[in-house]
């Protein structure tokens, strides 16, 4: 939970690195870091994932009211988001958003998540352990495509 994270530009950041229990979100242009213990991450932010707003556990997993916000990113918080809009043009849906299974894919995915992942379109899914998750990530991200994640960082 807590203050999200944002960066100066969307495009490119934030870059990701993660062990055991550590997400950190780094903007590459500035420097700036934020390390969360687990995390949703979208084009040019992050947030710590809090598994008790919406009651989360490893089973039946990963919900869809988990990633909704990054799905559809009408406000992450308006006030702060209205610059990021004008900075953007436009909310910034991801074309892929990573779903990560726990370090150990002890996190399932819940089926109301696995039925949006099966249905297809956009965005892509990758559904990842979570060390392959962040490297997808930034891969991804790298290559200019608008990604967002949801990260666990331990079993």
């Amino acid at each position: 939970g807590g203050e999200a994270f944002r960066c100066e530009v969307a495009a490119g950041c934030p870059t990701l690195a993660v062990s055991w229990g550590k997400v950190t979100v780094t903007d590459p242009k500035t420097g700036r870091a934020r390390t969360f213990k687990d995390a949703k991450v979208w084009p040019g932010g992050a947030r710590g994932w809090d598994w008790r707003e919406t009651g989360t556990r490893h089973q039946p997993g990963t919900q869809l009211s988990d990633v909704e916000e990054l799905i559809s990113p009408r406000a992450h918080d308006a006030v702060a988001h209205n610059e990021l809009f004008l900075q953007l043009g436009q909310a910034a849906t991801p074309d892929v958003v990573v779903v990560s299974r726990g370090m150990q894919m002890a996190l399932e995915v819940a089926p109301d998540l696995r039925e949006a992942i099966d249905r297809g379109g956009t965005p892509r899914w990758l559904v990842l352990r979570t060390d392959l998750a962040v490297a997808a990530y930034n891969e991804l991200l790298a290559n200019g495509t608008r990604v967002a994640a949801i990260l666990h960082s331990t079993c």
